[in-house]
């Protein structure tokens, strides 16, 4: 098919030849990620080439030659060449666009291994910072070698999601060599209300391998109230007041060992959160009695010394303003 490249391979070095009808214009339809094209009958200037939506191509083309792959200046003819691009689209090889030279011999030694290994998983770390009173999720990743480029995904958990499962979006938000990303699209005290955030790296070297998954880094609302808290502030500032009296489910859940339990008030009040094994036998006063503020909180449970299991979590509040009472229980799962 005209535009496409294609893998040969023969036992031997062989000398090939092959006729038709010039070809001067092509339209290359491509996917996104890594694509193998054709060339035209002449050499083509790579930056005569032009892409329909504009700007997709992002590496450059890679020919391959005898010992690995280099980045090609010109697409030969009878050659093929690997480019990618960052959504499905359309490239236009055109014979206006011509580079100057000579037909070249129609044979070549195709590519053969071994090649490199592919990079290794990054590990991701990150933190919410103060930037101008607004605050962001910073993140950071060590290196995988040498001509990495790496990409950044974000994913949302909604509501109970505990963010270990599946859903991981296709359009990464970064891409680049860069070790750092500040994610400035969303701003989690503000966006992410009561949900959750995970982010995760992957890592492509010029052959176009990707590595594992790196470890995912997860940020919550509670979050931003832990580092406000930190700032001496208390974690609440500008956040509307909740509108009901709720005991959040903790994440992760299934959990080994520590997990975390989110609760909001609507009005001040005494609270109490008390964790109890399957046999109703309490195993942990998480909040005993205290008097709290409107407004959300965080508390975790470190699960180390306790059985793997079913538990619960209860919950009691009586609100300050009108001596409402309010009690719930969830499960949690202890899995070691």
């Amino acid at each position: 098919m005209n535009g496409r490249g294609y893998w040969v391979n023969f036992g031997s070095a062989q000398t090939l030849s092959y006729w038709g009808v010039p070809v001067t214009f092509l339209q290359v339809g491509v996917l996104a990620g890594w694509n193998m094209i054709g060339s035209l009958s002449q050499p083509l200037d790579v930056t005569k080439i032009t892409s329909n939506p504009e700007g997709i191509v992002q590496y450059g083309y890679f020919g391959y030659q005898v010992g690995g792959y280099f980045v090609a200046t010109q697409l030969e003819p009878g050659k093929g060449y690997w480019v990618m691009v960052s959504q499905n689209g359309q490239l236009n090889l055109n014979q206006s666009a011509f580079a100057t030279g000579t037909l070249p011999e129609t044979s070549e030694q195709p590519p053969h291994g071994p090649f490199p290994l592919p990079p290794g998983a990054p590990t991701l770390s990150g933190t919410i910072v103060n930037i101008g009173g607004v605050y962001r999720a910073s993140l950071t990743w060590t290196s995988s070698g040498s001509n990495i480029t790496y990409r950044l995904y974000r994913y949302i958990c909604v509501g109970a999601t505990d963010c270990l499962g599946d859903g991981v979006p296709t359009i990464p938000v970064y891409i680049g060599t860069a070790l750092a990303y500040t994610d400035y699209d969303i701003t989690v005290s503000a966006k992410l209300g009561n949900n959750r955030a995970y982010y995760f790296v992957t890592a492509f070297d010029i052959y176009g391998q990707s590595s594992p998954n790196s470890n995912k880094k997860i940020f919550a609302t509670n979050d931003i109230i832990n580092q406000k808290a930190a700032e001496g502030g208390t974690g609440n500032e500008g956040r509307a007041i909740p509108s009901t009296t709720t005991l959040g489910e903790n994440y992760p859940n299934p959990f080994n060992p520590v997990t975390t339990i989110d609760y909001q008030l609507a009005s001040p009040g005494v609270v109490t959160l008390r964790l109890y094994n399957i046999l109703g036998e309490e195993v942990s006063r998480l909040v005993d009695g205290e008097e709290k503020d409107a407004g959300y909180y965080q508390v975790t449970w470190d699960g180390t010394s306790a059985a793997s299991g079913i538990y619960f979590l209860r919950m009691s509040a009586i609100e300050n303003t009108d001596n409402r009472f309010y009690n719930t229980v969830r499960k949690i799962v202890l899995m070691k």
